[in-house]
């Protein structure tokens, strides 16, 4: 029997998994970390935490592992968060935080980027967001100009890990072309695009060597090995974004499904298999960005699962309860009743991802009185996000394809109210896998097909994902929710030229 390790650089921490060849968890652990922030909108890590954590975590994994298992691991992978980055030196030491993929302080660089009307932005659904690579580094050479002078190159979370745990320097695919600008039919790198934008020494700051997901990128550093007694014949297989990964995770990426990563933020993706159609309200399709020959469709909401620890943390909810905090937050829903007693919130507390790639729009509560509590106004949270759900699924059906089937991984798969509340007011069913850590047992899927497949990911996922329960719409409600869901709408509408004052 052989075993697969994924390790998953999340928004808030690391999680390691290893799983054998029919998708059976030996190992499950993890290690957190905090996220800096500076001024309203930046969001900051620092890289040396993140692999002090990687370590931590290898350590109990390596505690926790029998010697059989530690013998026959196959091949290690790793997801991580889109574009978080950072600035390198020569000796790849970090100059700089990491700029996380949350922060949104370039949103002037990326109006700029998106005003040059260039030919790239046709394959990324006609605009870039703040959330990306490009932007951030224009904004570091116009605000830190030292800093950017003095980088050797800028390096993604992805390849930091990738490099640390093999010495292997190079980028993913996955990330060059959903969050660099990589055009494949347009040659890769545009230099003409990016002198446009004063970047005229891009290929310089980026490393030359790119690689598909399911690369084999070589054995891991024999260092590694002997210290956490890892086989010194696992290789390493590239991975790539962990939302991207999580498709493979949730056995979601032929066209027609969809995989929704209920995490800090809600990552909904899709595979076409035309990847040259047009699309309005979403970024891509990408080509060859996560299945080689087929488009990725990304979608999703910037603030989703960040919004209930938002809530718990300002509402004092820790202070206010004397058992679990999420078993008193299921009782306190209880309590409520659909529609929150007329509360909407609007879900931009981050802007807005999909549709309307609107960094600018704010949260918002609309509708409180005197007579709600608390507890309306966390069920609103709930339902809030579930609306920004439902606007997405929309758009794919107008645009992309018809969904036959929806996957959901991610922390907030354990919130079963909360996933059957999405498909109540998105009418469609939602499958949650027995493994909902998509990102880690898609990272064990990837190092499956390469290792057992000859690259087949259908087989490995067949092999490794196996579906746990179906949530099936109450079709009563979704009808209930639609004149809500209306409301929630015209809530953006009327609040988004306020975002931009």
């Amino acid at each position: 029997m052989k075993y697969f390790m994924g390790i998953d650089m999340g928004t808030q921490g690391v999680r390691i998994g290893v799983f054998d060849e029919e998708g059976k968890q030996a190992i499950d652990v993890s290690k957190s970390w905090d996220t800096e922030y500076p001024k309203p909108g930046w969001a900051e890590q620092d890289p040396n935490i993140w692999w002090e954590c990687v370590e931590l975590a290898l350590e109990d994994a390596s505690e926790k592992m029998d010697d059989e298992v530690k013998a026959n691991i196959a091949t290690v992978s790793v997801d991580a968060t889109a574009s978080t980055f950072f600035a390198i030196d020569k000796n790849v030491n970090p100059l700089c935080n990491a700029l996380m993929w949350m922060d949104m302080r370039a949103t002037e660089e990326t109006a700029e980027l998106n005003a040059t009307g260039h030919a790239v932005l046709d394959y990324c659904g006609g605009e870039a967001s703040p959330e990306w690579f490009v932007p951030k580094v224009m904004w570091i050479k116009r605000h830190l100009p030292d800093l950017y002078n003095d980088t050797y190159k800028f390096m993604d979370q992805l390849d930091w890990v990738n490099y640390k745990l093999s010495g292997v320097l190079c980028s993913c695919m996955c990330t060059a072309v959903c969050k660099y600008h990589y055009v494949e039919d347009l040659g890769g790198y545009c230099q003409d695009f990016y002198d446009s934008l004063g970047l005229e020494d891009w290929n310089d700051k980026v490393f030359e060597r790119i690689e598909l997901i399911g690369a084999d990128l070589g054995p891991l550093k024999p260092e590694i090995c002997e210290k956490f007694g890892i086989s010194k014949d696992a290789k390493l297989i590239m991975g790539g974004i962990d939302a991207h990964i999580g498709m493979f995770g949730t056995n979601a990426f032929t066209e027609g499904k969809l995989s929704i990563n209920m995490g800090t933020s809600f990552c909904i993706l899709g595979n076409i298999n035309d990847s040259s159609k047009k699309l309005n309200s979403f970024w891509g399709p990408y080509k060859n960005a996560v299945v080689d020959g087929m488009g990725c469709i990304e979608g999703g909401q910037s603030s989703a699962a960040g919004l209930v620890n938002w809530f718990i943390r300002n509402f004092h909810i820790y202070q206010i309860c004397e058992i679990d905090v999420y078993v008193y937050l299921a009782e306190a829903l209880r309590e409520t009743e659909p529609g929150a007693g007329g509360v909407i919130m609007l879900d931009h507390f981050q802007g807005n991802r999909t549709p309307y790639k609107d960094p600018f729009s704010k949260g918002a509560f609309y509708g409180l009185t005197m007579q709600h509590s608390w507890k309306d106004m966390y069920r609103a949270v709930l339902e809030g996000v579930a609306f920004g759900t439902y606007n997405v699924i929309t758009k794919y059906e107008e645009e992309a394809f018809d969904i036959e089937e929806i996957v959901a991984c991610g922390g907030g798969t354990k919130n079963i109210a909360w996933v059957q509340m999405i498909a109540d007011i998105c009418g469609k069913p939602i499958v949650v896998n027995e493994c909902d850590q998509g990102c880690v047992l898609g990272c064990c899927v990837v190092g499956a097909a390469s290792y057992l497949y000859n690259g087949d990911y259908e087989k490995a996922a067949n092999a490794l994902v196996h579906k746990a329960e179906t949530y099936l719409p109450n079709m009563e409600l979704h009808e209930f929710y639609k004149p809500i869901f209306k409301k929630y709408l015209e809530l953006y509408e009327q609040t988004k030229k306020l975002g931009k004052k």
